[in-house]
């Protein structure tokens, strides 16, 4: 098995800029990375998530919401307030990369 550096020295290295060089590569890893775990999940009307980072348009980052329907690659949901044009009394579906589920 290969030896990877410690955690610790990776993020000491990013703050020192060690890495600044390769910011682009290591974000987009990161997506990916985080794209292949999400499919994992398991998700269950009822569940509670928040929009992450990675929606459109920009006010509904962090909109907290409630699973109603789960598809094979989306899920409904009803959001806890009224958010732009979203209304908290209709369902709205995204993709499963859009949601981080809350424990």
């Amino acid at each position: 098995m290969k030896d990877y550096p410690d955690i610790s020295e990776i993020l000491d290295g990013i703050l020192l800029g060690v890495y600044d060089d390769n910011f682009t590569a290591i974000k987009h890893r990161i997506q990916e990375r985080t794209m292949r775990t999400r499919e994992f999940i398991e998700w269950l009307a009822g569940d509670r998530v928040m929009l992450n980072d990675s929606c459109r348009p920009k006010y509904l980052i962090g909109a907290m919401a409630t699973v109603s329907v789960v598809n094979r690659t989306k899920v409904s949901v009803r959001l806890d307030t009224d958010a732009g044009r979203f209304s908290a009394d209709r369902l709205i579906t995204v993709p499963m990369s859009l949601l981080d589920k809350i424990s």
